[in-house]
């Protein structure tokens, strides 16, 4: 028994007393696994890395990025297609319209400008008118016959006060005498009532001071007296 006590110590103390290194010399059968596997036909030793996220396969990244669609929600973006193609559609029917009314106001105002454009000047010479009535007016008719010179200035008058309306007329201005029309407010101012149960109510008794109209403006309405019925005594 002691004899192989003795044996067995002699061979752990060989063990012991062996290198450090010389324990590791020798590699593992994993070890030499590995270095098989990653070693390239030219003996170049290939280094492996593992996948990272970015690296995923392509079918695999565009199947996360393209979902299919469905039936809905292709009806709900074709309706608000529609929607906004409406709206785009009323936006230029309103532009139209705006332009269109743009320029017919502006044809207007050009027209009326060609027509009514001396209606201030015209309106200015109206007195110059009434002045030259108030002055054939105020010549005693018949002084006319017996003073040859009164006679001349008041042809001079007359033919001053033709030229100065043919004139106006060629402006498109005319008088306005309504005597025995219609009142109309809308060309006539009344000035006062005459009471006569013979005439017609609202008829135009007298004319105070000549109207004038240019084409279809009133310049100026006409001073007038108006019928009235009388009282019942």
């Amino acid at each position: 028994m002691a004899t192989r006590a003795f044996s067995s110590l002699s061979r752990l103390s060989c063990v012991v007393s062996r290198p450090s290194h010389a324990l590791f010399t020798r590699p593992a059968p994993w070890a030499r696994l590995y270095s098989q596997t990653n070693t390239n036909t030219n003996g170049n030793t290939a280094q492996t890395q593992p996948p990272s996220n970015g690296d995923k396969p392509a079918a695999a990244a565009g199947g996360d990025a393209a979902a299919p669609s469905t039936p809905n929600a292709d009806q709900e973006k074709i309706a608000q297609l529609e929607t906004k193609l409406k709206d785009k559609q009323d936006e230029l029917m309103l532009a139209l319209a705006d332009r269109e009314n743009t320029r017919r106001i502006a044809k207007k105002d050009v027209a009326d400008a060609k027509v009514y454009g001396v209606q201030s000047f015209a309106k200015a010479l109206l007195d110059v008118e009434d002045n030259f009535s108030r002055a054939l007016e105020s010549v005693p008719k018949d002084l006319l016959a017996t003073t040859p010179a009164l006679k001349a200035l008041y042809d001079g008058v007359v033919m001053t006060e033709k030229g100065f309306m043919k004139i106006l007329t060629e402006q498109g201005v005319t008088k306005l005498n309504p005597i025995g029309e219609k009142f109309d407010p809308n060309r006539h101012m009344a000035l006062f009532e005459v009471p006569d149960s013979s005439k017609e109510a609202g008829i135009v008794s007298s004319v105070i001071k000549e109207g004038f109209i240019l084409k279809d403006r009133v310049l100026r309405p006409a001073s007038v007296g108006v019928y009235k019925p009388a009282p019942q005594s």
